[in-house]
């Protein structure tokens, strides 16, 4: 703590100097002013915590001094010494605060008294205030994720606005004289790959940057404000309640500047205007579905509006019906194979017109849902996760270019390398204590179609049976009649997807002459006969 004696007598401030014990009251400077400017300089350059004054430094000043020195340090107790012991001087004194008043020349007991109390006081003061500036920190902290569980919670329609209608008028006061307001999403799923990389160990940063960049465009005008959802990690909503006709100039000029600020693209997905607040939620979710539904191969533009005629497109490729060429060329671990299955199914995505956001999520879930299936029947330990890719677990679903442009040799390249270490793990696993159980593999993979029976496999290898049979459970986990019986019925229902072929015929082809036998251990491994099993597999 600091303090500062203000009088134009020296003897006086030697006087107060050496009578009091200024570190048992916790001062550690003291410093002293023989007039009223340099009282004035010190208070407003040290802020000492403590000002002994002597009244009659400013004359019949003092009370306008007064004023002026606790302006210049509105925390620092007072104590005042005066010539005079009358009430006209004293209700001045109470008026401004004083922490005491004593008489001249003081006692050093009544010195030292009176700059402990003083000091304590402070200290007591200065408690009450931290807590309250704490106390006002942790409001800011939390003010923005208050106000944004607000704004999300009016987005759903399951909320009712009459619950939350006081304090978000309290927070945002232009609402209240909203007649009709419009919902924009800003996605972060074509945020280009430098940009994510550049964040991806602090996210909320990226958001941060959106954040401030939308706001900067609708906070100072009134016309809407930016905010992140509850729970969302790639995208950022727009409320707007003003100017809405110019939308989307608007969003333009927002764009721009990302792009120019963050060096990224983005799409924006636009709400119709809907009445304020009761059909929000449902321009919301327009704006939502114009994004999801956007044709991602259309350069043409990065705003979408929603489109009340727009249906959802059909999807014609689906990941799953390359699922039995995919699972032989991996289990083949051949990469030729490996890049020639993934290639197919591409080839067929590179046809299509139109892709949308929709299309992929789907198309990534059915790859991350065959993959865990091959991965229970390759592997009944699991698959280490050091072997997933980073874009297996991402939040953005569309695979991009540094342009943020939906890029299928990028796709391409990692699938393929997911698939090529995943049979890369196979192989060592098949590999681990020796190479015969591979190689009975390999011969069961290519001769499925023939009437195998375990005494068959055991003399082309001359091994006993029981070795065989002990063995082949060890490294893969299953029996080798099981495992022959799995390698058949996926390649029987790859068969069934021909019509051209008769149930017959498929039966000798994956190695079960007799066509009742194959139906009865279709039927046991898939739940369905071979019958239910094509017309369920037809397509529409």
């Amino acid at each position: 703590m600091k303090a500062l004696i203000a009088s134009p007598d020296k003897l006086l401030r030697n006087m107060i100097r050496i009578s009091v014990n200024w570190p048992e009251a916790g001062i550690g400077s003291v410093r002293e002013a023989e007039d009223e400017l340099s009282a004035l300089d010190l208070m407003g350059r040290d802020r000492p915590e403590l000002l002994l004054l002597d009244w009659s430094i400013a004359g019949t000043d003092g009370p306008e001094l007064l004023g002026c020195l606790q302006a210049s340090a509105p925390f620092s107790k007072i104590i005042v010494l005066t010539d005079f012991h009358d009430t006209h001087r004293l209700r001045q004194a109470i008026k401004w605060g004083v922490s005491d008043l004593l008489l001249k020349p003081p006692e050093p007991y009544q010195l030292q008294d009176a700059v402990l109390a003083a000091a304590d006081q402070w200290r007591r003061d200065e408690q009450i205030r931290e807590k309250e500036r704490t106390r006002s920190l942790e409001v800011d902290r939390l003010k923005p994720l208050y106000l944004d569980k607000l704004l999300s919670d009016l987005l759903s329609d399951s909320v009712g606005f009459g619950l939350i209608r006081e304090q978000l008028e309290r927070e945002l006061p232009s609402l209240q004289n909203a007649e009709a307001c419009r919902v924009a999403i800003l996605s972060l799923d074509t945020i280009s790959r430098s940009v994510r990389a550049k964040y991806a160990l602090h996210p909320d940063l990226l958001f941060f940057s959106l954040l401030d960049i939308c706001n900067a465009y609708l906070i100072p005008d009134d016309i809407g404000i930016a905010f992140r959802p509850r729970n969302s990690d790639k995208e950022i909503v727009l409320l707007l309640w003003d100017n809405l006709e110019h939308a989307v100039i608007l969003l333009s000029r927002i764009l721009q500047s990302i792009s120019r600020t963050i060096q990224t693209r983005s799409d924006f997905g636009l709400g119709d205007a809907v009445s304020h607040p009761h059909r929000l939620h449902q321009s919301y979710n327009q704006a939502s579905q114009a994004l999801r539904r956007r044709n991602l191969l259309d350069e043409g533009g990065w705003i979408h509006k929603y489109d009340g005629d727009e249906r959802p497109y059909p999807n014609k490729v689906h990941f799953a019906d390359f699922e039995e060429d995919i699972r032989l060329a991996l289990r083949s671990g051949e990469t030729d194979k490996i890049r020639a299955s993934i290639d197919a199914f591409l080839q067929e995505v590179g046809q299509l017109e139109r892709i949308t956001v929709d299309q992929v999520e789907l198309w990534r879930h059915e790859y991350n849902v065959i993959k865990e299936r091959w991965i229970r029947y390759f592997f009944h330990d699991g698959l280490p996760p050091e072997l997933k890719l980073p874009s297996e677990s991402s939040t953005f679903l569309v695979p991009l270019d540094e342009q943020g442009k939906l890029s299928i040799e990028l796709w391409r390249s990692e699938l393929t390398e997911s698939l090529l270490r995943l049979a890369g793990r196979l192989k060592k696993r098949r590999n681990k204590g020796g190479g015969t159980m591979p190689q009975i593999e390999a011969y069961l993979i290519r001769h499925y179609d023939r009437q195998l029976t375990l005494q068959d496999v055991a003399d082309r290898f001359y091994l006993s049976r029981e070795y065989i049979s002990r063995k082949f459970k060890q490294h893969f986990g299953e029996n080798l009649v099981e495992y022959l019986c799995r390698i058949r019925m996926d390649k029987a229902r790859a068969l069934l997807a021909n019509p051209q072929l008769k149930i017959t015929e498929i039966a000798r082809m994956v190695g079960y002459p007799d066509e009742k036998y194959f139906s009865k251990v279709f039927k046991k491994q898939t739940g369905m006969s071979p019958n239910a099993f094509r017309k369920m597999s037809k397509p529409r």
